[in-house]
């Protein structure tokens, strides 16, 4: 048999060789060049054509010839031919990962489609890396660089820069594409990113040999950065936004890029497609520009991940292209967008112009502007490729990345026993392409596991175990009965692409199905222990193998490229000694808790989070990072350290932070400081063997955020049996022993003592007689390690300190302590006079902007006023405002959206949300993570117009609703009572709330009409008794320390300009004493946009003048000492706003010196932020805020255990983002619908129906068709809904109405459709369809959304949310947005808006919801059926009057009238069902004959009870005519309407009379 395999492989290798040897001058046609002498037309007279010019004089002589049409064309990949230059057409796009590749099911710039139909398949990366060997990956890269170029010359490419290699860091076993990298290290990864750059683009392995810049093929590293998540629990990497602390940004994700760049010269990079700290990689100037090019030197081309602007439309900007520094958009967008960017003025040419001048550079540095190929390169043909030398080059790359991780007893190497007997089973031991991994070309030839093993062994028999790598089915009799046949078993066992890839994550750590089973029953029933070998990317939980002595060996082979077989039976067999190393941890299945979207490196003892890589993880390990086992014993030891005593000089004095930062100390004081190590390493086996020895800087401690260890060098060295090598390691401390600290500066820590001074580091300032005190000590202790690693010990002694809050009055700053502003004991007022009078007018101008400049005199920090608390800490999308994430908290508790919230009308509930937000919040500040704590929340704007956009934000459009829950968050996020009147110590807050947006605001961008500009025309009458009374309530009763002023005009006047709205009203009227802040750069628009002001200093002037204390943005700070200066405003105007600011500044304590000893300085991050306690809130406040719309033939619940099998169908089902809303910050524990529903059926079959890319319908009715029920989860997102985005109709997106239909077409029983949205949808067609049976309305359900859901489904739950809003017909959307208007208009045919003045049809009515209970009302008793009310008019004449036009005015009666009419109604409330449920009951006031432009009804009173099955409660309201019964007249005055009117609840009405 063995010779049968032998001849099979020679007649392949012939095949092969035969197929290849056919002379170059046969080529079917040449490759695509420019500037040929032949040209035509002949372009050789062009300066760009002349190669003796330098690259960039001739990229920018060729694009000053283009038109600009033709310009555009070249900024995508495909870039088209510009025959008038004799330009050939050029694909951008190709791929070498391991060989020269294409990439699956698209077109790119490679094709086996000639003379050439394969090339040489080397291992994948993570295998190649296991290596640790820097001259082989260079290699490897020369040989993949020399195939390309002669498949180039046969004409068979058309490009030649190469979109390799991976240098992401491996940080989660999960990620699809791990196998794509070179694993978890930086330095590991660094190194390799510099060989394979250097060998790909053809330069020497120690660089600096590219002759004039000159490049075999172009090498681009990819993805520039953080990213590391594909698809994963409905996260996606199109929209994932990475939250990277810069920490870990500066000592983890980029070091990869910056050696790619500095060390490789790489001539291109690629962006990736995700977010890092909600900024687009490929729109992120910082990164690009600044930092790759500006810092880093790069001097290529930065192209975008493929379809990026596709998945990326929300930016309808194409200034991200042009000020970024991004160059070619790997798909069409540039192409189909740039031409209209120019023309509106967003995009210049001279931005398209820079990313040409680096396209062509790149071209031109690749030879293809200098005629037909020549020289080295030129000769290159197919003879290069597949030759028997790149061939064995593969083979040995295999041989020495594969890692032995077990062989107890010496199991292996196996005996070659000629006449023994095997048995190789699994489902990869005979799989050709489970070999290759992603991103491969066709291979010159394969060789698999039974292929290698069979010529071994004469007798080999073969059985599969398992149908597919996924071994849903397993053959286990047949498998056991081989293994007891023979002398020795081999499994091959693992994962596969349709495990692992590009797209595809993991969702565990585990061998996929019943691969596991199938190996312990083979083991258990074999002669003798088992050999188990692993092929896979990622690693996988095998300690089941581990610790099974039946398993006696294990490989790990990763995807172990065409050779791959050969080299594993080798191995087996003893013909080569294992010597690769892991360059990842292998993590237990339990790892799998932590979310894989947590990007922290760090761990965070304090949650439990352990931490990522082995620089940083604190728990259990299947394997570490670098072990590795071998057929023979190596032994080490420190033979020499060049320098015992190092003195690191530095450029200024040390500081008592505990380190130095490395750019103190110079490059020079850093090359002087190298050490070289050198390590003996002696091979006492009696095998020969390559061995990588990897040298480790251990640190002692690591609560300095420092690694707990980390590579600081490697080499692989060959010995013979008994043979001794040295080894030296060039050591840099500035590069080896510093790590990056909060800030993402690198530092060396500095300590005072040792336990072995062995080797000490002065750092010391470089002054003439500095005092000794100052001198810091970093002591390494070098021990002598006999075990795998060698370790340089660092011990930390002292620990930077955590950063305080900033505050301000700190006892130990003298010059202010005394001062009177710092006297806590004073009233606010007088502290802030104080403090006012002291400052500058440049001082109190930088005050009075929103990122308030600090005052380093008075001891003043900086002070960013923006921060959001919507529904949970927040952060704003795309701006830095005052917490940002990026520390050690990474989450808050993520509420339900507000709209939904509002849903529970449960009073009490919205108070704790608040209170629970307030208390995070507080908290987060403590821990020194936050700039601010004055939060731009709630909004209780009016949900007028269902189109919205931002209507979700609010509590919906009711007025009595709208200021119960202003009045409630208020005082929560504040620290107040619930009853309010508790705020103790002179006002002191929790946080400061701001209500918003005053007034009238509720249109954001529909058809053409923009909120920066939109005049809204009010009537008195709905001012008063619709738009102003929630913020009336948030002031009075609240007590709101804050309020917003909004964008639009109202009546011609601008918000913030409006001293009647802001002085008068608000704050003389309503009694408001906190600051008003400008909605962001509203102040701007006054004078550039509404044309409001003549010049910038009278827009500065109105707004403070009208009341306005702060701006949001940087206007005032632009123009307000113009203003002083040309006396349009005085200095008293902004003594008066920043008396305001100051004083809630105050009233938070941050003018109370250290934090510690304030009266919220108790809550620390650990106690509050995300605990079960608000996590449980949260899915509280979901459950309680869903609304049941429908529920035919009692549907709903659903059994558990008749749900055998369940699909979930739709776009919103497992999207985590779609959950949260808008105004979010990063969720604790966020759990999509589809996870929820997954816990309550035997099976969940998941299918997304429709995405970006469009909608499988086919394959959704396929999924329905097969399950017992199904749910769709369909609705909107804030790509349909957000702020900047109001709706144009009100139905589902057509392709999601088209899914519901047809699902529910060809469901087995009527289907459950859950409606994901903050405004309402017209889903008539569902309502009115039998085929489904259930409606949901979950509106942005928050963090525990999908588990609310879930449990309502599954009837753990019964649903009692009810509408806080209409939902209306399509219909609707004929009514203008910009009407105003809320009575409706009987002759022009206006049919009004709200449920309060809407005369038209409906699709569920505001209070609607349906329950798994029926509950009936009665009214018990109402203390008063007449009301008689008593006037104070000053004359009989007027109460006269007012009797005969049937109504009176309400500030006619009085307060202390008002007060002797209140009266109360006792309502009876049965819970009929025998289920438990909470109940919101609503009482609403009508009349039976009232005017026509007063309310059809309005809501009196709500309360929430909680009922069991069949218990009753009695529920009573308190009523206040004044207040209930009262709507406004013409004029805005409010009044009473005499006569009968009738309070509602439910179906039961109660009549009362009122006279006067």
């Amino acid at each position: 048999m063995r010779h049968i395999i032998h001849i099979l492989v020679l007649v392949i290798s012939i095949t092969c060789s035969t197929t290849l040897s056919i002379d170059a001058t046969h080529r079917s046609k040449l490759p695509p060049f420019s500037c040929g002498i032949s040209s035509t037309p002949p372009s050789r007279p062009y300066p760009f054509c002349d190669a003796a010019l330098p690259v960039r004089e001739r990229a920018r002589d060729l694009i000053s010839r283009l038109t600009l049409d033709e310009k555009i064309s070249q900024l995508v990949n495909k870039a088209a031919a510009i025959p008038r230059l004799g330009v050939p057409y050029y694909q951008w796009w190709s791929e070498a990962l391991h060989g020269v590749a294409v990439a699956t099911g698209v077109e790119n710039g490679v094709k086996f489609d000639g003379i050439i139909e394969a090339a040489t398949s080397f291992p994948q990366v993570i295998l190649t890396a296991s290596t640790f060997d820097a001259d082989l990956w260079y290699r490897i890269a020369k040989v993949i660089g020399t195939e390309a170029r002669a498949i180039y010359n046969e004409g068979q490419a058309i490009g030649l820069t190469f979109w390799s290699p991976n240098i992401n860091i491996f940080r989660d076993p999960r990620w699809g594409r791990g196998q794509e990298t070179p694993g978890e290290d930086p330095l590991l990864t660094a190194k390799y990113a510099t060989s394979f750059v250097r060998g790909l683009q053809g330069d020497s392995f120690e660089g600096g040999a590219l002759k004039d810049g000159h490049l075999q093929v172009s090498a681009c590293c990819k993805h520039f950065t953080a990213y590391d998540l594909d698809r994963w629990e409905g996260y996606n990497r199109f929209t994932f936004n990475a939250q990277v602390t810069k920490q870990d940004l500066a000592d983890t994700y980029q070091p990869p890029f910056k050696g790619c760049i500095e060390e490789g010269k790489a001539s291109g990079i690629m962006c990736a497609y995700n977010l890092v700290n909600g900024v687009p990689n490929c729109a992120d100037y910082n990164l690009l520009t600044k930092t790759a090019r500006g810092e880093w030197g790069f001097e290529g081309l930065v192209v975008c991940f493929c379809f990026y602007f596709c998945f990326r439309v929300f930016l309808n900007r194409l200034t991200l292209f042009g000020g970024f520094g991004m160059d070619v958009n790997c798909g069409s967008y540039l192409g189909n967008y740039t031409k209209s960017a120019v023309l509106k003025g967003t995009v210049s040419v001279s931005d398209i112009d820079r990313a040409l001048e680096n396209l062509f550079s790149v071209r031109m540095r690749l030879g293809l502007f200098n005629g037909p190929p020549s020289g080295t390169y030129g000769k290159l043909g197919h003879a290069d490729v597949c030759s028997p030398e790149h061939q064995e080059l593969a083979l040995e790359v295999a041989r020495q990345g594969i890692v032995l991780l077990k062989n107890e007893g010496n199991l292996l190497p196996l005996p070659k026993a000629k006449k023994g007997s095997l048995a190789v089973i699994g489902p990869n031991a005979n799989v050709s392409k489970v070999l290759l991994g992603n991103y491969h070309g066709p291979p010159c030839m394969t060789i698999t596991p039974l292929q290698g093993l069979m010529s071994y062994v004469e007798d080999v028999k073969f059985e599969q175990g398992c149908d597919t790598v996924n071994c849903s089915s397993v053959d286990v009799k047949r498998a056991v009965e081989l293994a007891k046949s023979v002398d020795h078993v081999v499994l091959v066992m693992g994962l596969n692409q349709e495990r692992e890839k590009e797209d595809l994550d993991r969702d565990d750590l585990v061998l996929p199905g019943k691969q596991q089973s199938l190996i312990m029953s083979v083991a258990k029933a074999a002669k003798k222990p088992v050999v188990l070998v692993l092929l896979c990317g990622g690693p996988v939980d095998v300690s089941f193998a581990k610790n099974e002595p039946k398993i006696g060996s294990i490989l790990w082979a990763g995807y172990p490229g065409q050779s791959g077989g050969r080299a594993v039976a080798e191995i087996i067999f003893g013909d080569y000694n294992p010597g690769g190393r892991l360059t990842m941890t292998w993590y237990p299945q339990d790892f799998i808790k932590i979310p894989m979207t947590d990007m922290r490196m760090r761990a965070d003892p304090s949650s439990g989070y352990p931490g990522r890589t082995y620089r940083f993880y604190k728990g259990e390990k299947v394997f570490e990072f670098g072990y590795g086992l071998s057929y023979t014993t190596y032994s080490y030891k420190f033979v020499s350290v060049s320098q015992s005593k190092l003195d690191l000089k530095t450029s200024s004095s040390a500081s008592n932070l505990g380190y130095v930062a490395v750019q103190e100390l110079g490059s020079g004081s850093c090359d002087m400081a190298r050490v070289s190590v050198i390590v003996s390493v002696e091979n006492e086996g009696e095998i020969a063997g390559k061995h990588p020895v990897l040298l480790f800087l251990r640190s002692a401690q690591s609560g300095s955020g420092g690694p707990m260890k980390q590579l600081v060098g490697f080499q692989t060295v060959r010995t013979d049996a008994k043979e001794k090598v040295s080894v030296e390691f060039s050591v840099s401390p500035c590069e080896h022993f510093s790590r990056a600290n909060e800030d993402g500066e690198m530092v060396i820590e500095s300590g005072d003592g040792s336990l072995v001074p062995l080797l000490k580091i002065h750092i010391s300032p470089q002054k003439k007689n500095h005092n000794q005190n100052m001198r810091h000590l970093i002591h390494y202790i070098i021990p002598l390690t006999l075990a795998i690693t060698i370790s340089l010990i660092l011990t930390f002694n002292n620990i930077s300190p955590k950063p305080l809050p900033p505050f301000s009055c700190s006892p130990t700053t003298p010059s202010t302590a005394s001062l009177p502003f710092c006297d806590a004991r004073l009233p606010v007022e007088r502290r802030a006079r104080d403090l006012v009078g002291r400052l500058t007018l440049d001082e109190k101008i930088g005050q009075l902007v929103n990122k308030a400049a600090a005052i380093p005199r008075l001891g003043i920090p900086y002070y960013e006023w923006w921060s959001e608390a919507l529904h949970g800490v927040a952060m704003a999308a795309g701006v830095e405002n005052g917490f940002s994430f990026n520390g050690t908290i990474r989450a808050a508790t993520s509420f339900p959206q507000v709209i939904l919230t509002s849903a529970t009308f449960d009073a009490q509930l919205w108070y704790k949300i608040a209170k629970a937000t307030g208390e995070e919040g507080r908290a987060i500040y403590n821990a020194g993570e936050a700039t601010g704590m004055t939060m731009w929340s709630p909004n209780i704007n009016i949900f007028r117009d269902p189109r919205w956009g931002r209507g979700q934000e609010t509590p919906g459009e009711d007025p009595l609703v709208a200021s119960r829950y202003a009045v409630a968050f208020v005082r929560g996020l504040q620290g107040d009572a619930f009853e309010g009147g508790r705020l103790s110590n002179d006002g002191r807050l929790l946080l400061s709330a701001c209500c918003k947006h005053l007034t009238a605001y509720d249109l954001d961008h529909w058809k053409g009409i923009h909120r920066f500009t939109f005049n809204a025309q009010v009537t008195k009458q709905d001012m008063a008794d619709t738009f102003q009374p929630p913020f009336k309530s948030c002031i009075q009763e609240g007590k709101a320390s804050g309020i917003m002023c909004a964008y639009n005009l109202v009546n011609g006047v601008p918000s913030c300009a409006d001293r009647h709205l802001l002085t008068e009203t608000a704050r003389k009227e309503w009694g408001f004493d906190g600051y008003i802040v400008s909605d962001c750069d509203a102040v701007s628009l006054i004078h550039e946009k509404q044309n409001y002001t003549d010049s910038h200093e009278d827009a500065v002037a109105a707004v403070l003048k009208a009341g306005m204390d702060l701006n949001c943005g940087s206007y005032l700070s632009d123009h307000a000492k113009s203003a002083v200066e040309k006396g349009k405003l005085s200095e008293s105007d902004i003594d008066r706003a920043l008396h305001n600011l100051f004083s809630v500044r105050m009233r938070l304590g941050l003018f109370d010196g250290n934090s510690k000893t304030q009266a919220h300085s108790n809550l620390r991050h650990n106690d509050v932020v995300c605990t079960s306690d608000h996590q449980q809130l949260a899915l509280t406040a979901a459950r309680d805020g869903i609304v049941l719309l429908k529920n035919s033939q009692n549907l709903l619940p659903l059994s558990t255990s008749s749900t055998k099998t369940l699909a979930v169908i739709g776009p919103n089902a497992d999207n985590t983002e779609t959950l949260v809303g808008n105004y979010a910050g990063p969720p604790c524990s966020p759990i999509t619908l589809l996870q929820g529903l997954k816990r309550y059926a035997k099976k969940t079959v998941f299918h997304r129906g429709c995405d970006p890319a469009g909608c499988d319908y086919d394959g959704a009715e396929g999924v329905a068709g097969s399950a017992d029920y199904v749910v769709v989860v369909v609705g909107l997102s804030q790509g349909d809904e957000s702020e900047e985005m109001d709706r144009e109709g009100l139905e589902l997106p057509r392709e999601q109405a088209v899914l519901v239909e047809r699902v529910a077409a060809v469901a087995r029983s009527p289907v459950v459709v859950v409606v994901m949205c903050g405004g309402g949808v017209d889903v008539s067609f569902a309502r009115d369809d039998e085929r489904i049976g259930g409606i949901l309305w979950a509106g942005y359900p928050g963090e525990g959304g999908g588990r609310a859901v879930a449990e309502i489904i599954f009837g753990h739950h019964n649903p009692g949310g009810r509408l806080p809003m209409t939902w209306y017909p399509q219909d609707f959307t004929k009514i203008p947005m910009s009407n105003m208007r809320m009575r409706p208009d009987l002759e022009s045919g206006y049919p009004g808006r709200t449920y309060r003045f809407y005369q038209g049809e409906k699709v569920f009515e505001f209070g609607y919801g349906l329950s798994y209970s029926n509950y009936t009302y009665k009214f018990v008793s109402v203390s008063q059926s007449k009301l008689n009310l008593k006037t104070s008019s000053p004359t009989e004449n007027n109460s006269k009057l007012e009797k005969k036009l049937g109504f009176v005015r309400v500030s006619d009666i009085g307060l202390d009238s008002c007060h002797k009419a209140g009266f109360s109604a006792l309502v009876s409330v049965v819970n009929e069902g025998s289920m438990v449920g909470k109940h919101p009951v609503l009482l609403f006031f009508r009349r039976d004959q009232g005017r026509f432009d007063a309310p059809i009804k309005q809501l009196v009173g709500f309360r929430t009870v909680r009922l069991e099955g069949n218990e009753r409660e009695d529920v009573e309201f308190e009523v206040d005519p004044c207040q209930h019964f009262a709507s406004a007249d013409e004029d805005g005055v409010m009044v009473i309407e005499l006569g009968l009117h009738f309070l509602v609840v439910g179906d039961q009405e109660f009549s009362i009379t009122i006279n006067v």
